[in-house]
């Protein structure tokens, strides 16, 4: 089965990079325009805080030249 699948994917490849119109290159998965992924606000927010902790932190021991704990 993965043969058959890496023929496919192969003779694809070849139709589109030698610019032949052929049953290949007309398939669903060429050209095909995914979905935009839905945005992740709690990943990004928890990030964005840890960034802001990590400041905080660095500005807190600047002044006394303090090593991290």
């Amino acid at each position: 089965m993965e043969s058959r699948s890496a023929n496919l994917g192969a003779s694809t490849l070849v139709d589109l990079v030698l610019k032949r119109d052929t049953e290949f290159t007309h398939s669903p998965v060429v050209n095909r325009r995914s979905k935009d992924w839905e945005p992740e606000p709690i990943r990004w927010t928890g990030i964005q805080s840890m960034y802001r902790l990590f400041r905080t932190a660095d500005a807190r021991e600047e002044p006394t030249h303090a090593r991290p704990r």
